[in-house]
């Protein structure tokens, strides 16, 4: 067998990774080498794969593909999971960005030259990447003789790097690793990235951390939910790290551990455990910010008198927009009341002492409840204006959350229920329970009589259970049947929900169903396939195939939709986009003046992701029928985000919302399209309304075409 030389294995691997054809620049670039060096490998290449019969196919303007992967593997002398060395130029940036932040005193080109094995040109486009990355979050590089250095204070440089795993690793996935102790290591299971990531962190140390928090938490009678044990394990692993490279952090006077005695007391014996472990010493200020990071994470518990005081001032301001802005009062729901003010608490402490908290949900929360996102981030703006606290964007999301709840149309059916459910879900109370209620009313025979966090399941009693819904795979920690779903409950997960009711139907119930089909079928009057679909839907108690919601092609005609318009600022650009629906008398001109008051008052341009505006408002302000309408940008229009960034609208969407529910549907749409980079770079280009109108109907029908296969499936 001919040895392959080390370049024509790097390259073999990349056509091993690969799912298709590769180019030579392609090769060029993730090596670090000349596009001509590359076709004269490639030709050596070729021998090689001839003498050995593996397989190749070249294709002019192509590229070249591997067609015989799994005999491949065999010639390398190391795998492309365990060839450190050998990254994509994805990952290549994150490791740099790491690198930066993680350093002390630069970051060397030559050093990260040593460690890609690339040349000078890669890794300086690689952290040319970099360098925009922390552009976006407002931070910059500066260069000196040692390197590349990121001047920032060591809290917030570990916030970021905090932010880094957040944005590599789904929370479902940390959370299964972390909770489950049979669950298969991110190490040996993830993508390249966060293997690479993985190993930058030593993050298989969050399972003998997990003993430690374990600890703090019994030993102070605490509770975390999910997010907050995450978030807090994964500091104590930063922590450690920087620990260990003689970084600390400074003094914090708010971490007084008067204010905190009993948590400084165990946070501190815990320490001294990890201080004999790997043989360092933490600096008393680590403890004291440990404790108090500890103290204001718990779920429930001893709130300081001020913290209570802002609580209930933020609620007053919420509760006043609510009854301004749709005549409901949160009181109306005390449960979800009272469950706000305990999240309220530890939030609004988190907030004045800059302990940020993750909320995976975020796009998603802001796409979804866009009336309940508006009415708590309204109420952020005004306390911030008042009380100089803000509260982060993750944070407004985890409050929509409760607004949605508790002014939401959702109810709790008291129909007989088949199954007695839980739902397991690691992004708190008002997430669960929102998804407990959409499941209900999906299926009217599943009763959800709870909902767990991760942490909860092995002291929970599953006896009287028949079936739990997860976000989490968590099966190894269950004897009971468990469906994985999404936290917001999508058409999938009713596809999957509707198979395996129908999986677990009695032999009885299946032949009376047997029985009614025929004699519907049978019936002359159902020669109708929709209504023979319907009758059979019926039968079978599957509830979730008819939807009473519109779609966005509904919603938004060709006359709602403006291409390339131009306006000189935000507030222009609302105006142009709403003209058709003030035209066409969907809205009145007073929806736009709230809209733009709002905007005025409280800086909130509605933002849903880095170039979408969905400006809306109640529909109290001016809604005559419900609709959206569009308008892309010929020049984008620089705005105002949260925590001092800018963002560039290029598109603007209308909502004329009528209820909070009609147009949910709608609103998956858009995230599924604004999601996907290429759906709205087509969009943009469009260079007329009717074009943009097409190209919307091609994106847009493909979505419906996907949900309605899901549908079809589920009926027959």
């Amino acid at each position: 067998m001919d040895m392959l030389s080390n370049r024509n294995e790097r390259i073999l691997q990349i056509l091993y990774r690969a799912n298709g054809f590769v180019t030579s620049h392609e090769i060029a670039e993730q090596l670090g080498i000349s596009v001509r060096t590359v076709q004269y490998t490639l030709r050596d290449l070729e021998d090689w794969a001839r003498k050995e019969q593996v397989r190749l196919e070249i294709k002019p303007k192509l590229g070249i593909r591997l067609l015989d992967k799994e005999k491949a593997v065999g010639f390398f002398t190391q795998t492309a999971e365990q060839n450190e060395n050998f990254l994509s130029g994805e990952t290549r940036v994150w490791i740099s960005i790491l690198s930066v932040l993680n350093g002390i005193d630069g970051t060397r080109v030559v050093t990260l030259m040593q460690k890609f094995q690339a040349s000078k040109t890669t890794v300086l486009k690689d952290l040319a990447k970099a360098e925009s990355y922390f552009e976006e979050r407002s931070l910059k590089l500066q260069r000196t003789r040692n390197g590349l250095l990121l001047p920032l204070e060591e809290k917030a440089r570990r916030k970021e790097m905090l932010e880094v795993i957040h944005r590599n690793f789904p929370v479902e996935a940390l959370a299964e690793y972390i909770f489950s102790s049979d669950y298969t290591l991110v190490s040996h299971s993830g993508n390249e990235r966060q293997k690479a990531i993985w190993n930058f962190f030593d993050m298989h140390k969050l399972k003998e951390l997990k003993e430690g928090m374990y600890y703090i938490l019994e030993a102070l009678g605490m509770q975390f939910g999910d997010m907050a044990f995450i978030d807090n394990l994964l500091w104590v692993l930063i922590t450690l790290g920087r620990v260990q490279k003689g970084q600390y952090l400074p003094r914090d006077e708010k971490a007084d551990p008067d204010r905190f005695p009993t948590e400084y007391r165990v946070v501190q014996e815990t320490i001294q455990s990890l201080e004999q472990k790997y043989r360092l010493q933490f600096p008393e200020q680590e403890v004291r910010y440990l404790a108090y990071r500890i103290a204001v994470s718990q779920k429930a518990g001893n709130a300081e008198t001020g913290s209570r005081c802002f609580v209930n001032e933020f609620l007053e301001i919420l509760n006043d927009i609510c009854r301004k802005e749709f005549n409901r009062s949160l009181s109306e729901n005390p449960e979800v009341v009272q469950n706000l003010k305990i999240h309220l608490q530890m939030a609004l402490q988190r907030a004045r002492y800059g302990i940020t908290s993750y909320n995976p949900l975020l796009d998603k929360i802001r796409t979804q409840y866009p009336m309940s996102y508006l009415i708590s981030e309204t109420a952020a703006h005004s306390f911030e204006r008042q009380k100089q606290v803000q509260l982060s964007a993750d944070e407004v999301a985890y409050i929509a959350t409760y607004v949605e709840l508790a002014l939401g149309e959702l109810e709790e059916r008291e129909n007989s229920k088949i199954y007695r459910a839980v739902v397991v879900c690691s992004m708190g109370f008002a997430t669960s329970k929102i998804l407990s209620l959409k499941i209900e009313n999906e299926f009217p025979n599943i009763r959800v009589i709870d909902q767990l966090s991760v942490a909860l399941i092995p002291r929970y009693d599953f006896t009287a259970i028949d079936l739990v819904f997860s976000t989490v795979d968590v099966r190894v920690m269950l004897a009971k049947p468990m469906l994985l779903i999404n936290p917001m409950l999508t058409g999938e997960d009713v596809r999957r929900i509707n198979e395996y009711l129908l999986a677990d139907s009695g032999e009885k119930l299946k032949k009376m169903q047997y029985q009614q089909i025929l004699e519907l079928l049978n019936r002359k009057e159902a020669a109708d396939k929709n209504e023979v679909a319907r009758g059979i839907r019926s039968i079978m108690g599957i509830t979730g195939g008819e939807s009473k919601l519109k779609t966005l092609l509904e919603l938004m005609p060709q006359k709602f939709c403006q291409a390339g318009v131009e306006a000189e600022t935000w507030e222009e650009g609302v105006w142009i986009a709403a003209e058709p629906l003030i035209r066409e008398q969907y809205i009145r001109e007073s929806y736009i003046c709230e809209i733009i008051r709002v905007n005025r008052e409280y800086n909130n341009f509605y933002l849903m992701g880095e170039e979408l505006s969905m400006p809306h408002a109640a529909p109290s302000a001016g809604v005559l029928r419900l609709a959206f309408s569009m308008a892309t940008l010929k020049k984008p229009v620089k705005v105002p985000a949260r925590n001092g960034k800018t963002a560039e609208v290029r598109v603007i969407l209308i909502l004329a919302a009528v209820d909070t529910k009609q147009h949910a549907g709608a609103l998956e749409e858009v995230a599924d399209i604004f999601d996907r980079q290429d759906a709205v770079e087509r969009l943009l280009n469009s260079q007329s309304s009717e074009n943009l109108y097409k190209v919307f109907q091609e994106i847009s029908g493909n979505f419906l075409d996907a949900e309605m296969k899901k549908t079809e499936d589920t009926k027959w």
